[in-house]
């Protein structure tokens, strides 16, 4: 039986339907007619035609199977299809979600600093408007000043010259918001399949929040800080409390002169750094931010006498915050803030030794007031070295970095530290540099082959210079130690005309300048340079001098010759 198909198509083809007796019919018609070549092909035709008809009406079967199957394939594929979008449309719907509840801001920049389409939403909120498509550097709202430094840094990410972490490190690292926010930014690289960064992610974190626990979690350190510095020696406490009383007298009196001079303004500023520094160190957080911001807006003042009149309110107001403060700790502190006079304690070995100098059978006067001096009023050099090793680590923590504990070796040297003016306070600021600008992150460290903590070492040795004893103290560090190129760099830029013709001894020398600093920016820790100029000023008040010596990738030394106050004509001056 043929298919309706085919006989459809034998109808179309020849304008009406043929049957097998037709075929048989117009077969033996052809038989009947002369012999020719075309009636051979006829012939031919005809004893085929049935055969043909048998393979069209198998390839029709097979095509009718094969639509069949591509059209339930097709319906099959559709759905998975509607399922596969539903699926991501469901994906993407989550992420948004996640991404968006995470107060978390992300966005993409590539080469040429445009900020690609895809951000999440909360970035409008964070970056005060919607980046997708701005300037990273618009977005981030990088002042005009620092544009082209801004530009240099996203081409050395991309040119990959250095490591990304390294270069992401010095990035901006907060977004300044106008509503109070303390936006942080992070920076992750976006790497093809050969390793190559392609673009980089900005991830901003809204930190208000943390960085406000932050703050209450370190006022109630500073204050067991201080609970702790107190106890632990009351008498350096005293002397902290005594010297910035003087440096808020001698303040006073300097802004009071009818002609105000350069080099009094100077001063102030060695003063006010000092009593920062000291402030931090025994937790005095209040106080130490308060000299912070004066600093800060004394920077702003572009005539002597504005400075002049400036510091007049500020100095009264750090001077009534700085009395407060002891008063409010005053359960802690005790009396001892009314007391503006040195004071000893002694231990019970110390008197029953001098004692026995008292009541020995040859005892002369000499010998016990040589006792007295030196059991009573004097105390280990070690002890009051010993004392800067909590300002280093709380530096190191400030900082994020690892140091290990202070090593201190040496003779075993007895001073009378009152004797010392402003050094040991003044000292702090070695310190201090030392963690900021000698040792590195705990990871560069490592990549160095140095161990992760740095190491700051002191020795102590007793010294005599035409005819008087002196002491000598190194403090030496492993860090990174002093480039004098940069230094050049920094004087260069700072106008001072032979600085392309000194040799790296005298620019190292440079740090201890009024003023000079290598720091790219201002922080609590550095960046004023006033810090060693107070240090090099109090020791050279005492007769004394200090000497540095570095070492690019090792570190550096710093040499101080000091008179050892230990000997008894100088208790009669102290006493007097």
């Amino acid at each position: 039986m043929r298919s309706k198909k085919v006989t459809r198509q034998l109808k179309k083809s020849f304008d009406a339907e043929i049957s097998d007796q037709d075929i048989i019919r117009y077969a033996d018609f052809i038989q009947s007619l002369p012999e020719s070549s075309e009636k051979n092909e006829l012939v031919q035709f005809f004893i085929g035609f049935p055969k043909l008809l048998e393979m069209m009406e198998e390839s029709y079967v097979q095509m009718e199977k094969n639509v069949d199957i591509a059209r339930r394939s097709l319906e099959i594929s559709s759905a998975e299809l509607m399922e596969v979008n539903n699926s991501l449309y469901n994906i993407n719907q989550t992420f948004d979600a996640m991404v968006n509840s995470l107060e978390q801001g992300f966005f993409l920049f590539g080469p040429d600093g445009q900020i690609f389409s895809l951000c999440s939403k909360i970035c409008e909120t964070l970056f005060e408007g919607n980046p997708a498509g701005e300037s990273v550097a618009d977005v981030l709202k990088v002042p005009q000043d620092k544009r082209s430094t801004f530009t240099d840094w996203i081409s050395i990410i991309f040119q990959e010259v250095l490591d990304f972490e390294d270069v992401a490190n010095i990035g901006q690292k907060f977004f300044p918001h106008s509503g109070g926010r303390i936006v942080g930014l992070e920076y992750k690289p976006v790497r093809d399949q050969l390793g190559k960064i392609q673009s980089v992610v900005v991830i901003a974190t809204d930190r208000t929040r943390e960085i406000e626990a932050d703050r209450k979690a370190q006022g109630m350190q500073a204050y067991a800080t201080l609970v702790v510095a107190i106890l632990k020696d009351r008498t350096r406490f005293r002397q902290y409390v005594m010297h910035s009383r003087r440096f808020f007298l001698e303040m006073r009196e300097l802004l009071c002169l009818e002609v105000f001079s350069a080099d009094a303004l100077t001063l102030i500023k060695r003063h006010l750094h000092t009593l920062k520094g000291a402030a931090g160190t025994f937790g005095m957080i209040t106080v130490k931010d308060f000299f912070h911001q004066v600093e800060t807006d004394l920077g702003k003042q572009e005539k002597l006498k504005d400075a002049q009149v400036f510091l007049r309110e500020a100095t009264r107001q750090c001077e009534n915050l700085f009395e407060n403060i002891l008063i409010e700790y005053r359960d802690i502190i005790g009396d001892i803030i009314k007391e503006n006079k040195a004071i000893r304690e002694v231990n019970l070995d110390s008197l029953n030794s001098f004692a026995g100098h008292l009541k020995g059978p040859d005892t002369s006067l000499d010998k016990a007031y040589n006792s007295f001096v030196n059991d009573i009023l004097c105390v280990p050099l070690h002890t009051v070295l010993q004392q800067f090793e909590n300002l280093v680590q709380l530096t190191a923590k400030s900082l994020r970095k690892k140091v290990a504990p202070l090593e201190i070796s040496g003779e075993d040297l007895r001073i009378l530290p009152e004797r010392y003016g402003n050094v040991w306070e003044n000292l702090e600021h070695l310190f201090r540099n030392v963690v900021d600008h000698g040792i590195e992150v705990d990871i560069l460290r490592k990549k160095l082959g140095k161990p992760e903590a740095g190491h700051v070492k002191i020795s102590c040795h007793k010294l005599r210079e035409t005819n008087r004893q002196m002491m000598e103290i190194k403090v030496t560090d492993d860090g990174k130690g002093i480039d004098p190129e940069i230094i050049r760099q920094k004087l260069v830029k700072n106008g001072v005309p032979n600085a392309t013709s000194l040799t790296d001894g005298e620019l190292i020398k440079k740090i201890f300048e009024p003023g000079f600093s290598t720091a790219q920016q201002v922080t609590e820790t550095s960046g004023r340079g006033v810090g060693l100029d107070a240090l090099k000023s109090a020791i050279e008040e005492m007769g004394g001098r200090i000497v540095v010596e570095s070492i690019i990738g090792q570190g550096t030394t710093f040499t101080l010759i000091l008179p050892l106050l230990n000997e008894p004509h100088y208790v009669v001056d102290l006493v007097s």
